[in-house]
């Protein structure tokens, strides 16, 4: 009792570090706008002057603000709670869910501001609001990570699944040339796809929602790390493509031999082994389905993208 009390109360110090430096983001100046032809016309622009300009062009774009001060809100709140008493599992797991969802949700806001902001004539450079804000968010996503909830069969296959098809998109799209900013709207079908594939392989809610924004925010860092390698100009395409191939192969690789030692270390024997049997079953056939179905959305995927070069 006394060691879950101190391990809950050494998590909630690092939250509580992560919220603090959320709500000094919050009303720091998130970018800074200046229009190039006029010298002096530098001005601070601050999260909820970004909201409101989001707002204006898209419902969607202007909602994601909400949310993820929400979530912040949330993990004060439990994390205030874990000094004292060590946390109930519906509030255990509120917690995961807004620490998780927090990050996906603001990482979504940024890049969607960018993309946004970025058509206007005006010139905008990222400020300090921005940068303390999403490390905020990491140092509240890194105090709920554990190793047995993130390194899960689950996991394994959604990760599969998404650096596929994001390493298709990384060849058919030029190696991601000019594609700094992350188009959130390309990225809604892989999110539902994740999401339903998910649902057909656990059938609980909560196991999906807790799986789907680390998968999210692992495969915006995979973004980024391909976005890098493709920049390297003196590495020709025939060399580069298959260190890729590789490197997705490995990546793959070493997150399914972790999940299965963790798997292993924690594994309890079951008194009957035909109902053990049954479970195994079960979750083979649901596993297999969803690959089936995430199988079927690549291949359309790439016939949606060989129709758009075509044309």
């Amino acid at each position: 009792m006394l060691s879950s009390l101190s391990s809950s109360r050494i998590r909630a110090v690092v939250s509580l570090a992560g919220v603090a430096l959320c709500l000094v983001g919050f009303f720091l100046p998130m970018f800074a706008e200046s229009n190039p032809g006029v010298p002096g016309s530098a001005h601070p622009v601050y999260e909820w002057q970004v909201v409101m300009r989001l707002a204006s062009s898209s419902v969607l774009a202007g909602s994601f603000a909400a949310p993820s001060l929400l979530g912040v809100l949330i993990v004060l709140a439990t994390s205030v709670a874990a000094f004292f008493t060590v946390l109930g599992p519906r509030l255990a797991l509120l917690k995961d869910l807004a620490a998780k969802w927090g990050l996906a949700i603001q990482l979504s806001f940024d890049f969607t501001a960018l993309q946004i902001l970025s058509i206007a004539s005006a010139r905008i450079d990222i400020a300090w609001g921005f940068v303390v804000l999403l490390i905020g968010f990491i140092v509240i996503f890194v105090s709920e990570v554990r190793l047995q909830t993130t390194f899960t069969p689950l996991t394994c296959v959604l990760l599969a699944i998404g650096s596929i098809i994001l390493g298709l998109e990384w060849v058919f799209f030029d190696f991601f040339v000019g594609m700094v900013v992350i188009d959130l709207y390309t990225w809604l079908p892989l999110i539902v796809l994740l999401g339903v594939v998910a649902l057909l392989m656990t059938k609980q809610w909560a196991t999906t929602a807790l799986t789907i924004p680390l998968v999210i925010v692992s495969l915006y860092g995979l973004y980024y790390l391909l976005l890098v390698i493709g920049s390297i100009a003196s590495i020709p395409a025939s060399i580069i493509v298959p260190t890729v191939i590789v490197f997705l192969i490995l990546l793959n690789g070493s997150v399914f031999w972790l999940t299965r030692r963790l798997l292993k270390a924690g594994k309890r024997k079951k008194e009957n082994v035909h109902l053990k049997r049954r479970s195994f079953l079960k979750l083979l056939t649901r596993t297999t389905f969803s690959l089936a179905i995430g199988g079927l959305f690549i291949k359309a995927y790439i016939l949606l993208i060989l129709m758009v070069n075509s044309s």
